[in-house]
């Protein structure tokens, strides 16, 4: 099955608050953060940062690795990435 490129990108309010903490604190993560996000878009399951589905969540879920320690989180839903959170494990 051939995957299309998402076009839309949402991020929640903790996602939004984890990339300014990226922002004020570490900024030279932004491109590997933005990297792992085009990443997504073209492939939810493929790619850089190991991708890995997570089980315990209702919804399909995956992280990708920003740092041994930070992960991001995401879901896909018809033609939007939803990024649920930029630091922290799940």
């Amino acid at each position: 099955m051939s995957e299309r490129i998402l076009h839309k990108l949402f991020l929640t309010n903790q996602a939004k608050a984890d990339l300014e903490y990226w922002v004020k604190n570490n900024p030279q993560m932004l491109p590997r953060i933005y990297r792992l996000i085009d990443s997504a878009k073209v492939s939810r399951e493929t790619g850089i940062g190991r991708p890995e589905r997570l089980k315990h969540f209702e919804v399909p879920t995956w992280s990708r690795r920003i740092t041994s320690e930070h992960r991001f989180v995401y879901s896909v839903k018809a033609d939007c990435l939803f990024v649920l959170q930029l630091r922290h494990h799940y």
